[in-house]
């Protein structure tokens, strides 16, 4: 039996800090076509999908792309992740669509995924057998959990983990946190039954190009995003 592997590119229309950011541009290229040629690039994956409730974001990909067109109650600031690969599912078997194995989520906010680390999560999810795999990205030490603290109404400062603080309390002491590296691989029968994108058990591998650990969400991502794009990162 053969096990293939899809992408599936979600992509609203609305976004709350920038208007029509799916179809925002770096260099000729929208951010949407320029993810989705990320992905094809890759031929281990069988077939590339977007999942929009936009005509003209749709529209952004190529004529290989098969576009579906979400409804609008799963396409809020409130809908899940989970609730677009659901209907993505329903969508497949109602067009006699094969299952996939296996799934990438793919944001349009994260436009220079690398081939090669596309590959690597496939790899890595074939090897461990495992439910999900992501991409992280180390954070800068002043960024650490530990030190992250919030702000009272008396301008009042307080450590959110005070007790982890003091006993990691300098550099060499302090844990390794990371963020998500902006690929996302599920295994479609453990997302079934577990219904969570990052389906246990869940591994992942590091990546070091700050380059592709962006993720637009402002407009000072975007005007980054555009620098960086005419650099060698």
């Amino acid at each position: 039996m053969k096990f293939y592997t899809y992408a599936l590119i979600t992509a609203r229309k609305n976004s709350k800090e920038i208007k029509d950011k799916n179809l925002k541009k770096i260099g000729n290229l929208s951010i949407t076509r320029i993810v989705e040629k990320s992905y094809e690039k890759n031929s281990q994956i069988k077939k590339i999908f977007i999942s929009s409730d936009s005509k003209k974001i749709l529209n952004e990909t190529s004529k290989k792309t098969t576009k579906i067109l979400r409804p609008k109650n799963i396409s809020k600031d409130s809908t899940k992740s989970e609730e677009v690969i659901f209907h993505f599912l329903d969508w497949i078997k109602k067009n006699d669509i094969v299952r996939p194995k296996y799934l990438y989520i793919v944001q349009p906010t994260s436009p220079f995924v690398s081939k090669k680390n596309i590959t690597k999560a496939l790899n890595l999810i074939k090897k461990k057998k495992c439910g999900s795999v992501t991409s992280i990205y180390p954070v800068p030490h002043k960024f650490n959990a530990i030190n992250q603290r919030i702000l009272l109404e008396d301008k009042k400062i307080n450590f959110i983990y005070e007790k982890k603080r003091k006993k990691q309390h300098n550099r060499q002491l302090k844990t390794n946190v990371y963020a998500h590296g902006n690929i996302f691989l599920v295994d479609i029968d453990k997302f079934i039954k577990q219904k969570i994108i990052l389906a246990k058990p869940n591994y992942a591998f590091v990546i070091n190009s700050f380059k592709e650990s962006i993720d637009i969400d402002t407009t000072s991502d975007l005007k980054l995003a555009r620098i960086i794009a005419t650099k060698k990162v």
